[in-house]
């Protein structure tokens, strides 16, 4: 018996072919470029960036050093999605991801005195690299997209919406359980639990 392991590319992509009664498709590579096999995987490859642009635990990366180049300036990968910094850590910025650069918008500008900058960045993925949560739910998500697209059928459209939903609830018990987070993360309850221990104490 053969061991089931996660979902492939092409597997999401027959999954959302089977959703509108297309038969299966033994490579992508075969599509040509046309026809219903291309336009599922590119339903694929636009929900993924869309649901990555979100920001997970399992794509986002802390603490990540830059150091501005000769002109000041700080190029980033095409695979970052969103970036910030910390607030407090550097007042004098607010930061944005314009084209491939960082932006100051607290001077408008894309230069930077700074010898280094740490930033926090979600990041696009590759497929095989995606937790299985993440690409059950992109499946079912492009899926139903797809189904929209390519038939429009009311009742495909339910059941598909149904499915989506569990998946997203699925993955978002998954990326709390593997990002620990806590109440006490945030400066304001901290803040707030010191001052009443303060008032409080004898």
């Amino acid at each position: 018996m053969a061991t089931l392991g996660k979902t492939s590319k092409l597997q999401a992509v027959n999954q959302m072919l089977s959703f509108i009664g297309e038969a299966p498709v033994n490579s992508l590579e075969d599509a040509g470029g046309v026809g219903d096999v291309s336009l599922a995987e590119r339903t694929l490859d636009e929900v993924t960036v869309e649901v990555l642009s979100q920001g997970w635990h399992f794509n986002t990366n802390y603490d990540v050093v830059h150091t501005p180049d000769s002109n000041k300036q700080i190029v980033l990968s095409d695979t970052v999605l969103r970036i910030d910094t910390k607030v407090g850590v550097y007042g004098n910025m607010d930061v944005s991801l314009r084209g491939n650069k960082l932006y100051n918008r607290a001077d408008n500008s894309y230069e930077f005195d700074e010898s280094e900058i740490k930033t926090t960045e979600v990041m696009s993925l590759p497929w095989e690299d995606l937790p299985e949560a993440a690409r059950r739910y992109i499946t079912l998500r492009s899926a139903r997209l797809f189904q929209d697209r390519a038939v429009g059928a009311e009742d495909l459209r339910e059941v598909g919406m149904r499915e989506e939903l569990s998946a997203l609830a699925t993955l978002r018990e998954y990326d709390s359980e593997a990002s620990d987070y806590s109440v006490f993360d945030g400066t304001l309850p901290l803040k707030t639990i010191s001052d009443y221990r303060r008032t409080t104490a004898w």
